[in-house]
């Protein structure tokens, strides 16, 4: 969802005593002539003011509970939902002035803390309605004024007093054209002179997590609108950075008070918002697989939470949609009426000419995989038990897009579902083991696994072959004769190992000199590499369910994998069909309902090596909707 934020802000523009005080006085100055006529006292100061608020679906604005849930266009498709208060707290504001004839290239002047004047209306509702006067300084303004709000700051960046630098604390930097911004190169980066599409390249980066968009309240900034629907696309424009209203300036304090012009900006979080929810029915149909003696044997099985995967590890300060003309006018053709899935048909509120954007480029958006940019988890033996939310909660992270070429499962944030399950009968859970030649087969102890093993390979040609040329020396050749070794503990590698065989035995010890020994062990133990056997500890399975962003609104179906093989995004113009399939947007709130365990899932880590999203396997059923916020839901199966 969007923030209109209601300011009555004295923001006079563009000197660097930003944070000075001054008098009030009423006798207007103009500054600049025709529709650029800014007004102000004979002072040179002036109080703009800025109007911001959150659009609600409907039009009131209130609890998530006082306000009905929005239609969803199709299967994944948007809509508008309220989210909690603490989404919508404000804690600091700071209005940034850019002074130029257009967007892009006008230059930042002067940065403006409102925070000591930002009341909320009523902490009760979900608003963010303020009353804000903030005088600023008009003097030797040439141009027109640009407006850019920053609401909830990280704390370990800030806007001293009287200066128009940007301060970085320790451990997170934001770059400017590759240039990095650190706590020591240098201390404070100065921005003036800097212009705004050179501002809007800041590239936030946190070395662990989503945290630093999220320590001391939701960041949110200025969010980039469409000047036409998805009806007049061919023609549209973004507007991110605001253009100030000659008439939303006044001479005095009291003059905006009063005043019935604003600028209005509307402003975004700068994290995508997760929810995985247990939608699994009480007492689902259990699941059937085998054991050692080929009998059905049935588990129960209880969703026990989720975490998330490969989350992004930076993003760009502002929503990056340079792309915005080639892919404005790509269609949902899953859609009634085919509309575009990037710009939303319905104005961001009732009566205004913008509209929400609902794309972006990350950092990483057409870059090769790097295991630098995310946060993935490779063993998880590693994850702490604080990493595991409980169904029904909700979690934040970056902003991740990817172009189709980059569509692969080692790119795309996930969320991993923990299962447990129990076999019918037993009052707890236990560990259990299987094989990887043998997928539907479950194992209750590691001997069942280890003897099966041992068998087969005693019963394998070339074995037999040799023990008959040597039966001389081994007297009673049975399978018992083989001496057996887990390579590697279950308790690594995710709970994954192989067999090896270290020896035969005859009844007067191992053979460890006969002509041709050395060639079966080490073809022995090559056919065991191929096998990998799995501990299922306490008996927890893992699945992976990759986010899905427009997801059902494009035209994908299963069986391209199929056709098309190693490239299941062949068509005549993969961008216009698949683009933003996966991913995660920012200011997005995606819902993962998880509806179905359809099989056993991994015994650890699910692998993310490189496939295309949609080649890798389902071991889920699962819906995948999205809420403004903006909500998309997606089912599951397991």
């Amino acid at each position: 969802m969007f923030m209109r934020t209601k300011f009555f802000v004295a923001a006079a523009a563009l000197c660097l005593t930003a944070f000075t005080a001054c008098s009030d006085n009423e006798v207007l100055k103009p500054e600049v002539g025709g529709d650029n006529t800014y007004l102000f006292n004979e002072e040179g100061k002036g109080y703009i003011r800025l109007s911001l608020d959150v659009p609600v679906s409907g039009t009131g604005i209130g609890l998530p509970d006082q306000v009905a849930e929005a239609k969803t266009r199709a299967d994944n498709s948007p809509n508008d939902e309220n989210g909690t208060y603490n989404e919508y707290e404000v804690k600091n504001a700071y209005l940034l002035i850019f002074t130029g004839n257009d967007a892009d290239n006008a230059m930042f002047s002067a940065a403006y803390n409102m925070t000591n004047n930002f009341k909320l209306v009523d902490k009760n509702e979900i608003t963010s309605t303020a009353e804000i006067i903030q005088e600023i300084n008009g003097s030797n303004i040439t141009s027109h004024l640009w407006a850019y709000v920053i609401l909830n700051k990280p704390s370990d960046i800030g806007f001293p007093e009287h200066s128009n630098k940007i301060q970085v604390g320790a451990n997170k930097y934001w770059t400017v054209s590759g240039k990095k911004v650190t706590d020591t190169n240098p201390t404070e980066t100065e921005i003036t002179g800097m212009s705004y599409k050179d501002f809007a390249t800041l590239v936030a980066q946190s070395k662990t997590d989503e945290t630093y968009f999220n320590s001391n309240g939701f960041f949110m900034g200025n969010s980039p609108l469409s000047t036409k629907n998805d009806a007049g696309a061919v023609d549209a424009n973004v507007a991110t950075l605001v253009q100030i209203k000659a008439a939303s300036i006044y001479p005095s304090r009291q003059a905006a008070e009063q005043g019935t012009e604003s600028t209005e900006i509307f402003v975004e979080r700068a994290l995508a918002k997760v929810e995985v929810i247990n939608n699994v029915a009480s007492g689902a149909q259990p699941l059937t697989f085998k054991d050692k003696d080929n009998k059905d044997v049935k588990y129960s099985y209880e969703v026990k939470g989720w975490m998330f995967d490969n989350t992004a590890k930076q993003e760009y300060l502002t929503r990056n949609v340079s792309g915005f003309a080639k892919w404005r006018n790509y269609v949902s053709s899953n859609l009634q009426g085919a509309v575009s899935r990037m710009i939303e048909k319905s104005p961001i509120l009732s009566g205004h000419d913008f509209y929400r954007i609902n794309f972006a480029e990350a950092p990483t958006f057409a870059v090769d995989y790097n295991a630098e940019y995310f946060n993935h988890v490779a063993d998880i033996k590693g994850v702490k038990d604080a990493a595991w939310k409980n169904m029904g909660t909700v979690g934040y992270c970056f902003e991740n897009t990817f172009d189709v070429n980059h569509m692969k499962d080692q790119q795309s944030t996930r969320v991993i579902v923990k299962v447990q399950l129990k076999k019918e009968g037993e009052e707890n859970a236990s560990a259990f083991y299987t094989r990887s030649d043998k997928g539907s087969v479950i194992y209750v102890t590691t001997d069942d696994l280890k003897n099966e093993l041992l068998n087969e390979v005693w019963s394998w040609d070339f074995v037999q072959s040799w023990v008959k040329a040597h039966k001389a020396e081994q007297k009673n050749p049975t399978a018992a004769s083989l001496t057996a070794d887990f390579a590697k503990a279950f308790d690594g590698n995710n709970q994954k190992t192989t067999l090896s065989v270290s020896a035969i035995k005859n009844d007067n010890g191992d053979f460890t000199a006969t002509d041709g020994f050395d060639a079966v062990m080490t073809e022995i133990n090559k056919r065991l590499a191929n096998i990998t056997l799995r501990e299922y500890k306490d008996g927890m399975a893992y699945y992976p369910v990759l986010i899905q962003h427009f997801g059902g609104e494009t035209p994908w179906k299963s069986e391209y994998v199929a056709l098309n093989g190693t490239e299941p995004y062949s068509s005549n113009d993969p961008d216009a069909d698949y683009l933003g399939r996966y991913g995660v947007v920012r200011n997005t709130w995606y819902a993962v309902n998880v509806n179905n365990v359809k099989t056993l899932g991994e015994s650890g880590m699910p692998e993310n090596g490189g496939k295309w999203d949609d080649s890798v396997e389902r071991y889920l059923s699962v819906k995948i909707h999205t809420v403004k916020w903006q909500k998309r839901t997606q089912n599951t199966d397991l």
